[in-house]
């Protein structure tokens, strides 16, 4: 299982580069900026006039963050808005600030953005958030420290779409507590999850990786396929009555997962919520709190 996850997590990492530089501004001054190109990334984009919504993938973005003068640029490709196609846009002179280490926020309440020269519509209310996390489980000689950073990005273009732009895969650490009929409580921070986002059909490919729900089940990779979303600011909230989890390619009905909700908070980590009653062992309910937090996250 490790070796398929760092696998699928050194793919994943060719679409994220980073370099830093030193240049000099209009006046001489040497500034030091940090530029981080992130692939694989989707767009959510609501007509808030209309309700109207649409999906798009293969999204890419170039962050440069100027740590001389705590401004931030963001290089967008692949972004259609309304009937617009814009092949590259560049959001400038984002304010940017970092209240602990590892955690990165990004607003501006006004941007004109530039597209080569060519006038496309005011940018209002960006809202950003770069965690730059280290994940232990990620750690192999294409990835030595486990650097995953998770870069999230909202605005409005033009006064009318909600733009919500965010990565395609989705990793996360934390808390698993599985709580029986009797009152019995297994905990484990052991498994890692991660969610794969559909966002032209809207469901989500949920894996838990070396997950167990009670004391001596052997260790296995679960996946819960098809999971439907629904979008609200920045989050990816679940709620579905019944979904059949599967094992490598095998479903299994018998262990049926129930009442099974929460949300994937694109700024702040994993929610879920379940109920398992597999033969022979009785219903438990399992609870996965996975934030990001002092545990996966740089300098904590």
């Amino acid at each position: 299982m490790l070796r398929t996850l760092k696998n699928l997590f050194a793919v994943a990492l060719i679409g994220i580069l980073f370099s830093s530089c030193i240049s000099n501004d209009d006046n001489g001054k040497n500034e030091v900026i940090t530029q981080q190109t992130f692939g694989q990334y989707i767009a959510m984009i609501t007509n808030t006039t209309t309700g109207e919504s649409s999906s798009l993938t293969n999204i890419g973005i170039t962050l440069y963050l100027n740590y001389t003068t705590s401004k931030a640029d963001l290089e967008i490709t692949g972004l259609k808005v309304g009937a617009n196609t814009y092949p590259t846009i560049k959001l400038e002179n984002i304010t940017w600030k970092s209240e602990k280490s590892g955690f990165l926020d990004m607003e501006a309440s006004v941007l004109n953005p530039n597209a080569n020269g060519i006038l496309i519509p005011q940018v209002t209310n960006l809202d950003g958030k770069l965690v730059e996390r280290l994940i232990d489980s990620l750690k192999g000689s294409s990835n030595p420290n486990g650097y995953w950073p998770t870069l999230t990005v909202r605005f409005t273009m033009d006064g009318v779409y909600s733009v919500l732009l965010a990565s395609s895969l989705q990793i996360f650490e934390g808390n698993l507590v599985s709580t029986s009929e009797s009152g019995a409580k297994f905990t484990t921070t052991s498994p890692v999850y991660t969610a794969t986002i559909d966002v032209e059909k809207r469901i989500l490919g949920i894996r838990m990786n070396s997950v167990q729900f009670v004391q001596g089940m052997p260790a296995m990779d679960i996946d819960i396929p098809a999971v439907p979303f629904t979008v609200s600011g920045s989050d990816l909230v679940i709620n579905s009555e019944s979904i059949i989890p599967s094992i490598g390619d095998t479903p299994f009905p018998a262990y049926t997962l129930t009442n099974l909700k929460g949300e994937i908070e694109l700024e702040d980590g994993l929610e879920l919520e379940f109920v398992c009653n597999p033969p022979k062992l009785g219903a438990f309910t399992v609870e996965i709190d996975a934030p990001f937090d002092a545990k996966t996250t740089t300098g904590n």
